[in-house]
C-alpha cells in the first residue's frame, strides 16, 4: 500500500502545481479530499479477506478433530469416531459415531474459510455481550501432523466479525449432530446452565 500512497501524493502534487493558475483550489478542500481518499483506501485494504497459505488445497488424510459444543453437551471426536453427550453433570454417554469423509471435508472447508489459524489458542473477543446461558466451545484438530486448539469460553455471544463466523461454524456442527440418527436414541440431557 506504500507505493499506492506515494503514487497518490505524487499525482496530487503534480495536479496542484500544473493547474495552480487555471483552477485555484482552497487548501482545506484539497486536504479534506486527500484525507477522504486515503481513509477510503485504508478501509478497503483492511477489509480484503486473506486466507493463510498454511492450508493444503485438498483435505489431507491425517485431518481429524475433536469439537466440544455447548459447554461439552456434545463432543464429536473423529480421532476415535465417537460422540459424547452430556446427560448429567457428573456423567456422560459415549457412543460409536462414524465421522464420514464427506462431513470431514465439509468441516475442513469451513475451517479454511474461517482461516482458523488466525484464532489464538484461547480466543476472547474484546466486545462483551452478556447472555445467559452462555456456552463455551472448543476445537482441536490435526492437519499435516500439526495439532492446533482453539478454546472459546469468554464472550461467546460477541458481535465481532470473527466471533460471528466462529459461532456460525460451531452452530452448523451442532445442527449436523442434532440431525444425526445416532443421537436420537440417547436420553435427554439433565444439564442446565445459568
Amino acid at each position: 500500500m506504500c507505493w499506492l500512497s506515494k503514487k497518490f501524493w505524487g499525482t496530487l502534487n503534480k495536479l496542484l502545481i500544473s493547474n495552480q493558475n487555471k483552477y485555484p483550489l482552497n487548501k482545506k478542500v484539497i486536504i479534506l479530499l486527500s484525507l477522504t481518499l486515503l481513509t477510503t483506501l485504508v478501509i478497503i485494504a483492511s477489509n480484503i479477506k486473506t486466507v493463510s497459505s498454511e492450508y493444503p488445497r485438498e483435505m489431507v488424510k491425517d485431518f481429524n478433530f475433536e469439537i466440544q459444543l455447548k459447554s461439552n453437551l456434545f463432543v464429536v471426536n473423529s480421532y476415535k469416531n465417537t460422540l459424547t453427550k452430556g446427560i448429567k453433570w457428573e456423567s456422560d454417554t459415549t457412543i460409536s459415531f462414524t465421522v464420514t469423509d464427506e462431513w470431514k471435508k465439509k468441516i475442513y472447508t469451513a475451517l479454511v474459510s474461517l482461516d482458523i489459524y488466525k484464532y489464538p489458542e484461547n480466543y476472547a473477543p474484546t466486545t462483551t455481550i452478556t447472555v445467559l446461558p452462555s456456552f463455551d466451545y472448543s476445537i482441536t484438530f490435526t492437519l499435516n501432523e500439526k495439532t492446533t486448539t482453539v478454546n472459546w469460553a469468554v464472550n461467546t455471544e460477541s458481535n465481532e466479525r470473527e466471533a460471528i463466523a466462529l459461532r456460525k461454524f460451531f452452530d452448523s456442527i451442532y445442527n449436523d449432530v442434532m440431525e444425526s440418527t445416532e443421537i436420537q436414541s440417547l436420553p435427554n440431557t439433565e444439564r442446565f446452565s445459568l
